[in-house]
């Protein structure tokens, strides 16, 4: 996926960027989000966990941007609109507590 992303994920990251749902999270803006998303789909390499001490989580989300970007991206988008995601017929929900705090940007 390095270098060029494919048709599908344009086209998801763009309509994402267009999409008028509401977002659920106080503190991170939509636009930051969507250029973020552009640059992990174009370099997965540049993931990183910062100093959160989250290796694992990490890890998993390298591993997603490398084999199913578009995957990625559609999360990335459910969790921004709607403050959750399903994944193989459960659904995680972010609480509001996370929602609500300020965060710094880290590579993640």
């Amino acid at each position: 996926m390095d270098d060029t992303p494919q048709t599908e994920v344009v086209t998801r990251i763009n309509e994402f960027s267009v999409s008028q749902r509401s977002d659920q999270w106080r503190h991170l803006k939509k636009d930051a989000l969507v250029a973020q998303l552009w640059l992990r789909v174009k370099n997965s390499y540049g993931v990183s966990q910062g100093v959160s001490f989250l290796c694992g989580p990490t890890a998993i989300i390298f591993a997603l941007i490398k084999s199913n970007p578009s995957r990625y991206v559609q999360i990335c988008q459910q969790l921004f609109e709607t403050g959750g995601f399903e994944a193989r017929g459960r659904k995680y929900t972010a609480s509001q507590a996370l929602r609500e705090a300020e965060f710094t940007s880290s590579g993640m």
